[in-house]
Formats: C-alpha cells, sequence, structure tokens
C-alpha cells in the first residue's frame, strides 16, 4: 500500500523528498540591462548567430529590438519595418532551413478587446545592421474570443507556433502553423496547462494586493525540442518531452520548479543555445539579468500528471496510546484498571471542568477500544483508491509516532 502519514502534532510540513523543486542556489545574477530605454523588457530570445547574444523587446514604444550580451551591456538596435509595437510580450528565436529568424509577439490584451493579434517573423540581423524588413507577419484571433498572452515559444520541426494564455485559470495552450501568411488565421485550442501552480480563490480575491503568482509571462523551448520553461511571477517551470510526445502531453508533465525568491515580476526568460542553462529579467529600467544552471536538473518525463497524487486529511480527535508517558498529561487516555490508585484520582480531581474529569477518572482506554478506534479509522483511509488509501494522509490530534505505527503496521499494512 502507497501511504505516507503526517501528523500535526509530529511534522510542521509534509513535504518530503520527492517534492519536485529545485534548489534556489542555482540561479545567480550575471549583470543588469545597461540601455536605460530596455525599462519594460517583455521578451528574452538567445541568438542562433552568436552563443553569446540576447535579443530582448520592450512591451510598447519604438518597434525595435535590442541585443545585449550575458552580461547585459548593449550590442545593437534595430527597427522593424512595417512593425508597430502595440503590446508586444514575448520573442523566440528559431532556425529554419538554414536561416536564423526571430518571431516578435505583439499579443499582449490585458483587457481581451483586441479582434486579433500579430507575430511579426525577420530574418535575425547582424549586430550592426539598424533595420530590418519583415520576412512575414501572422496575424491571428483565438477561437474562444480575445485572450491576453505573454509567452510565445515556436516549434521550428513542427513548424508551429505555441502560445500560451495569461488570465484564464488554468492557463490555456494554442497553436498555429508558424509560415501560414493568411490575412487572418485563427488558432487552434490545444488544451489547458494544469500542471502549473493555481490559485485558491482566496488568493484570486486577493491577487490586488499579493501579486498573481500563477499568471504565466513567458515561454520558450529548447533548441533540441526536448525541454520547455514556463515563467510565471514567482516561478520558472522547466519540462521534459519525450520524442513521441506533443508539447499539449509534455506541458501537462509534472514541472520541476524553481522559486524566484525576491525577484517580482519576472518577464521574460530564454534558453541558452545548448539548453544547460536560462536567461530571466523584469520589467524595469537597469533590471538585473540572471542566469538559471540547468545543466544538473532534469524533470522525469515519466512522472505525468496524470498519475495523481490523492491527499487525504482529517482530525482524528485525541488519537492517544494507552501508555502512560512520564511528564506528559495523558491519564485520561489510559485502561481502567490503571486508574484504580489514589495517585491517579488525586491528580483527576484537580481538572476544574467536570466533563475533563470525568474521563480522566472513567475512561475506558483498552486495548479493544484503540483497537477499533483505530479500525474505523484505516476503514475510512482505505474509502478511496479502491481500498489503497490516499497516498498522503495528514492527521490532526495525534500523541505521538508510536500510534501512527500501530496504526500504519496493525491497521493498514498489506
Amino acid at each position: 500500500m502507497r501511504l505516507l502519514i503526517c501528523a500535526s502534532i509530529l511534522l510542521a510540513a509534509c513535504t518530503g523528498s520527492d517534492e519536485n523543486t529545485a534548489p534556489q542556489s542555482l540561479i545567480q545574477q550575471v549583470g543588469k540591462l545597461e540601455n536605460p530605454k530596455l525599462d519594460e523588457a517583455s521578451g528574452l530570445a538567445h541568438s542562433r548567430l552568436d552563443p553569446g547574444i540576447l535579443w530582448v523587446i520592450n512591451d510598447e514604444g519604438p518597434a525595435v529590438v535590442y541585443a545585449i550580451d550575458h552580461k547585459g551591456r548593449e550590442r545593437g538596435r534595430v527597427k522593424i519595418a512595417e512593425a508597430k509595437n502595440k503590446d508586444w510580450e514575448d520573442i523566440a528565436s528559431f532556425s529554419l532551413d538554414g536561416t536564423a529568424y526571430l518571431v516578435i509577439a505583439d499579443i499582449g490584451d490585458n483587457h481581451s478587446r483586441r479582434k486579433h493579434v500579430t507575430l511579426y517573423v525577420i530574418e535575425e540581423p547582424a549586430l550592426d545592421d539598424s533595420r530590418a524588413e519583415l520576412a512575414w507577419r501572422i496575424d491571428f484571433s483565438y477561437p474562444d474570443g480575445p485572450r491576453d498572452a505573454e509567452s510565445l515559444a515556436v516549434d521550428s520541426i513542427g513548424e508551429r507556433i505555441y502560445v500560451l494564455s495569461k488570465r484564464d485559470i488554468p492557463a490555456a495552450l494554442y497553436a498555429m502553423p508558424l509560415l501560414d501568411q493568411h490575412d487572418t488565421i485563427i488558432a487552434t485550442r490545444l488544451g489547458e496547462i494544469d500542471s502549473l501552480p493555481q490559485p485558491t480563490q482566496r488568493e484570486i480575491r486577493n491577487a490586488g494586493g499579493s501579486g498573481w503568482y500563477w499568471q504565466p509571462t513567458a515561454m520558450d523551448f529548447s533548441v533540441t525540442g526536448d525541454r520547455a520553461l514556463i515563467l510565471t511571477y514567482a516561478g520558472v517551470y522547466l519540462y521534459a518531452r519525450d520524442s513521441d510526445q506533443t508539447w499539449l502531453d509534455a506541458l501537462s508533465g509534472r514541472p520541476l520548479g524553481l522559486s524566484l525568491g525576491k525577484i517580482k515580476k519576472a518577464e521574460s526568460i530564454a534558453f541558452a543555445p545548448d539548453g544547460d542553462s536560462a536567461f530571466v529579467t523584469v520589467e524595469k529600467k537597469h533590471a538585473a539579468l540572471l542566469r538559471i544552471d540547468l545543466s544538473g536538473v532534469t524533470p522525469s518525463a515519466d512522472r505525468r500528471l496524470g498519475e495523481s497524487v490523492s491527499i487525504m486529511t482529517f482530525n482524528v480527535q485525541n488519537l492517544f496510546d494507552n501508555i502512560d508517558d512520564p511528564d506528559k498529561d495523558d491519564k485520561a487516555y489510559l485502561p481502567i484498571e490503571a486508574k484504580q490508585n489514589d495517585a491517579h484520582i488525586a491528580e483527576c480531581m484537580e481538572i476544574e471542568v467536570q466533563s475533563w474529569r470525568d474521563e480522566c477518572l472513567n475512561l475506558d482506554w483498552s486495548d479493544a477500544v484503540l483497537d477499533h478506534k483505530l479500525s474505523v479509522l484505516a476503514s475510512t483511509i482505505r474509502q478511496v483508491n479502491d481500498g489503497d488509501g490516499a497516498d498522503i494522509v495528514a492527521l490532526q490530534e495525534v500523541e505521538n509516532a508510536a500510534i501512527l505505527n500501530r496504526l500504519r503496521n496493525e491497521h493498514l499494512a498489506g
């Protein structure tokens, strides 16, 4: 039987070694965005021509992409012809037929009013270029009405573009052809990505003060197509992808999470070309440029959310053993024969609350009574998972580990 029992009296939290998180020591600041015009950096993409360069965009202002190095120092800026920056929210790089490209996602829509949004595709410019012509553009709408989105990634092998919505709970994944150049196309809704942390109703109500930590703000696929990153306001989530998996399946798996700690309003993320690191930045002037070391961490591709974990928690109301422990006030939970002495009776008579005093004097906490309580408790636990019980059982009002072991070994084993 798969079972992890946590008692509130014993453990401050039931987290265990199986939690799928990476240590925060993997993240470090490597520089700052030098250019003061980069005051709302909403997207990052790694160059396919120069491994030491990142391309950055602002979410409003001129239709310009900026080149920076891995320290955040400016290396170039390029204006995109025939493009407008209504609400640029992400940028991605990809290669197709030996040519390197950038796609800029004008997909922001805070109030969900835009009838269609636009993707601008350009050949990746040289650092000394000042202007880039459009290779093509894609105007698209959503099949279920306008959506605000800040996350885009490109699968050049499958020749598809993926967009993850921001304000839906859970976020929804959409896809469209990479090369389709019709007037306006309708993206395909693939499904929900509920593998990201989801908010409670209380968190949703209080989000104005505490932040929208669950909302995705950026996404990227590795060059090799076997990894994905999703950035939210609070953390980074790394996914593994098998060669026979769709991206929806991969992003429905259990990610490896990394908290950003005190870093707030993270908006941009990009894999390095080798996939062993990633870069993150935020929307503010001279924002920190962060590097995440991914070389030693890999989420297990076979740990899918479909293999769900069930949790049961309830108050078992004074689950005591029937042994008198020294220096512990457990005298009410003893067999009746152990209470027939002057010392015990005198201690009970000092209890002011009559019901508690009567319990101390008269409750027969015998082996038979205790076994009956444990049997009922075990029967309750076994009501789920076809008699196997929940994977995690959290109990309140438990005296000690000994009574938990008795429950496990004598009533739940097998």
